[in-house]
C-alpha cells in the first residue's frame, strides 16, 4: 500500500504549533508522510522532530489581502 501524504498547514502563533504535536504523532503512527507548512517559528520547533518528513516555510510578509493568492501559488510547489 502506498504511503499517504498529509499536509498540515499551521500559520498561527507558536502555541498553536505546539498544540499540533499529538496530531502529528498520531498521523505518523498511522504511517503517513508528514509535510508541515508553517512559519519560521514553527520550523524551529519541528526541524528536529523525526515525525515530520518535510517542512515548508511560508512567507510571513504576505499581506492578508493577498494571502489567498499566495496560497494558491504555493500549492503549485508542493510535491
Amino acid at each position: 500500500m502506498d504511503q499517504k501524504r498529509v499536509l498540515i498547514v499551521r500559520h498561527g502563533a507558536f502555541g498553536d504549533c505546539i498544540i499540533l504535536s499529538p496530531v502529528i504523532k498520531r498521523l505518523k503512527e498511522l504511517g503517513n508522510h508528514i509535510i508541515l507548512y508553517t512559519s519560521k517559528r514553527g520550523q524551529e520547533l519541528y526541524k528536529n522532530d523525526s515525525r515530520v518528513d518535510e517542512i515548508i516555510v511560508h512567507d510571513e510578509t504576505v499581506s492578508k489581502d493577498k494571502f489567498l493568492d499566495y496560497i494558491e501559488e504555493q500549492k503549485k510547489n508542493i510535491p
